[in-house]
């Protein structure tokens, strides 16, 4: 099995990917289950998979389940100070980059991960920051 970092950022697409089979993300959570490897997600991606859930995209069921296992796998960043929104929102404006991933990307880079697993584009285009993006396709 392939190591990866300690500290792995997961947006949203990183989940659709795991529930649609996809190989790296079934990888990465192995090792998040295992305790290799650190789950880092904005509580914004708990709101996103909430709403999959109810729109169908994911069996409500399965996102219910899920949701209470992030409680207990992953580091969850809540945005609770204005410092982080204020840094979201320079995010978003600068880099075109839609308020959700503005959000999410803020939370990870505040945990320090060192890779951000995700489906969005939207994502590479903030360059400045330390961690890796990584699509999942």
């Amino acid at each position: 099995m392939t190591t990866l970092p300690s500290r792995l950022g997961l947006d949203t697409g990183f989940f659709k990917r795991l529930d649609g089979g996809g190989q790296r993300a079934e990888t990465a959570w192995a090792q998040i289950v295992e305790g290799g490897t650190t789950g880092i997600i904005s509580c914004v991606t708990i709101f996103e998979l909430q709403k999959l859930g109810l729109r169908g995209v994911i069996e409500k069921q399965a996102v219910e389940s899920l949701t209470e296992e992030l409680h207990h796998l992953c580091q969850i960043i809540w945005l609770t100070e204005n410092s982080l929104i204020r840094r979201a929102a320079r995010i978003s404006h600068g880099n075109n980059i839609a308020m959700a991933d503005a959000l999410i990307l803020t939370s990870l880079m505040e945990a320090d991960a060192e890779h951000i697993y995700t489906t969005d584009t939207d994502f590479e285009r903030y360059e400045a920051g330390p961690a890796d993006i990584v699509l999942l396709r």
